[in-house]
């Protein structure tokens, strides 16, 4: 008997696609890369990345990866150098080199902004390059329009929020030596030339470091993000050793409100949870790192600070909000990535794991990629199981029935509007035969060898009828079930129509049996050859033996007591009476 299964129940509704996400796969550290096409995070090879801080990635809205950048070169879904993908004038020791932002209206074209690294000294501005995914094959190009010039010196800083008209995007960055936001707005028809300023917060300058290629300009560094709502700013500057806050207005695009921190030493990750009422930082990047969650919802957003984890080595530096909801942190020079499971909730609960995504050998630095959340975003949540089924049977996975072993992943439809990325590794259990039914003067025995059994009657299962053999006194149709200790592989006979017969012979001479009640034995006198039972209340033969003509004792000491039938039978005749045991 075959058995379907259908998983996922009244929570869910199962719908076939990939859930709809740009930014799936992740290429970062030293040729190190994440993927959630499955839901869960999972390292994977293959990125040509090398550099030491930001980078940026961008996959389809059926979460297949498009292309990924350092900064600096392009590189296609196949990891090869795009189509005149070198020398873009990003750097890939700026904090957030480069954020990829598809063009307002189009199907095909890409905007990669970039800037350029402290050590640097900025000196290759902010800029903008195209990609049009139409060309090469559709491997993508990056076009003519190519380290065009945004704006000049800017921090390492960037972010990019979508306009309320829920239509245009805004590429946002800060000055350098000013205090000043710049905020362009990206329309259909392309960049708007004219940017809004906002003068608001301290001068962005400055900052000592003992590298005089990075002296005075340390302050450069550090990262900025914005909420999944986009209407907040956070950033950190690096040696000035503050985080600010601030609100921002997706109409106008303004930036006001600033709120700042008290000092803490080489300040550089920022990262908003997913409800946007906690903020988390990094600060002591070169030591023994500090990560704080800060509690937005206080009237002084940055008092009582929570600290949630502290690395000696492999120091938690940049984060990155992930498609599931989860907020990932790197490990520098180190072979996991850390995550924040659930960075809605308030303190310790928001449940850090130090080594939670390994990297399959290869190494995280400083950064992870800029990702923008574009019109439509959903989280979703993942989740991995292993279902075992019977070799023979099926399970419904992958919008189809599966008889074999491996790997499949669904999306369903969850109460909270996010969509869940089930993975089900399946495993086949081996499964007994299909027992077969044979019948011996009125006795019906399994044939397949089997830990346990069980008998039916008429789809009821008879109590204590455990044995391989079972004694009917009613007729009926019978099967019997077996199956191995600790296995949930139960296979059943087909089922065997049984007829009860008894046959009472005219026997001049009737069987006589002594004693009756017995104690631990008992005579058969009985003038012919036949073959002998006792049958127990559950129709299970509890002895067997052969009489000879005459008389013949059986030693019956081992069963309890209690009321046995006794059968005796041959080739002309059937005959039972009840016996007592005592």
């Amino acid at each position: 008997m075959k058995k379907l299964l259908l998983i996922f129940g009244v929570l869910f509704s199962y719908y076939s696609g990939a859930q709809e996400n740009t930014a799936n796969h992740w290429y970062f550290g030293i040729n190190s890369g994440i993927s959630f096409s499955t839901g869960m995070a999972k390292g994977i090879l293959g990125g040509q990345i090398t550099g030491l801080e930001g980078c940026a990635t961008v996959g389809d809205m059926s979460g297949n990866l498009l292309f990924y950048t350092d900064g600096q070169v392009i590189y296609d879904c196949n990891h090869e150098v795009m189509q005149n993908g070198e020398g873009i004038l990003g750097h890939w020791s700026s904090s957030q080199s480069s954020i990829i932002i598809k063009k307002p209206g189009s199907s095909t074209q890409y905007y990669v902004f970039t800037t350029d690294a402290a050590e640097h000294h900025l000196v290759n501005n902010w800029r903008y390059s195209i990609v049009d995914m139409s060309l090469n094959w559709g491997l993508g190009a990056v076009t003519e329009v190519k380290n065009v010039i945004l704006e000049d010196a800017v921090t390492e800083k960037q972010i990019a929020v979508m306009h309320q008209n829920n239509i245009n995007v805004w590429i946002i960055g800060h000055r350098w030596n000013s205090n000043e936001f710049v905020a362009y707005e990206i329309t259909p028809e392309g960049i708007n030339s004219t940017p809004v300023v906002s003068a608001i917060g301290v001068v962005h300058q400055g900052g000592y470091s003992p590298n005089p290629d990075y002296n005075n300009w340390a302050n450069a560094a550090g990262a900025m993000k914005t909420n999944k709502d986009g209407n907040k700013i956070a950033l950190a500057i690096h040696k000035m050793g503050i985080y600010e806050l601030f609100n921002f207005d997706k109409s106008s695009g303004v930036v006001s409100n600033c709120r700042t921190s008290q000092t803490y030493e080489n300040v550089y990750g920022v990262e908003f949870s997913p409800d946007g009422t906690k903020l988390y930082a990094t600060c002591d990047i070169y030591t023994t790192s500090r990560l704080f969650q800060f509690n937005l919802s206080q009237s002084n957003p940055f008092s009582n600070p929570v600290t949630i984890s502290m690395e000696s080595s492999h120091q938690n530096q940049g984060m990155q909000l992930g498609p599931n909801a989860k907020i990932y942190v790197t490990r520098y020079e180190g072979e996991y990535i850390a995550v924040i499971n659930d960075p809605d909730s308030l303190g310790y609960a928001c449940n850090y794991e130090s080594n939670a995504v390994y990297l399959l050998g290869e190494t995280g630095r400083r950064s992870l990629p800029s990702i923008f959340f574009y019109k439509g975003f959903e989280f979703f949540t993942g989740s991995e199981q292993t279902i075992s089924i019977c070799d023979g049977d099926s399970i419904f996975l992958q919008n189809a029935w599966q008889y074999n072993e491996g790997d499949f992943v669904d999306t369903l439809n969850s109460s909270q509007s996010w969509d869940s990325i089930v993975t089900t590794h399946l495993i086949l259990i081996p499964a007994p035969e299909q027992p077969l039914i044979t019948e011996v003067n009125g006795v019906l025995y399994c044939e397949t060898t089997a830990q346990n059994y069980q008998w039916y009657r008429n789809g009821v299962p008879i109590a204590g009828a455990i044995a391989p053999l079972y004694q009917p006194f009613i007729s009926g149709n019978y099967s019997v079930e077996v199956y191995e200790d600790n296995s949930q592989c139960h296979v059943f006979s087909d089922e065997y129509i049984f007829i009860y017969l008894t046959v009472e012979p005219n026997l001049l001479n009737q069987p006589v049996i002594l004693p009756n009640p017995i104690l631990n034995s008992f005579t058969v006198e009985f003038e012919g050859n036949c073959h002998l039972f006792l049958i127990d209340v559950h129709g299970g033969i509890c002895y067997e033996s052969k009489h000879q003509q005459g008389l013949s004792q059986h030693n019956v000491f081992q069963l309890p007591s209690g009321i046995y039938i006794l059968k005796m039978i041959n080739d002309n005749f059937v005959w039972h009476t009840k016996i007592i045991k005592e």
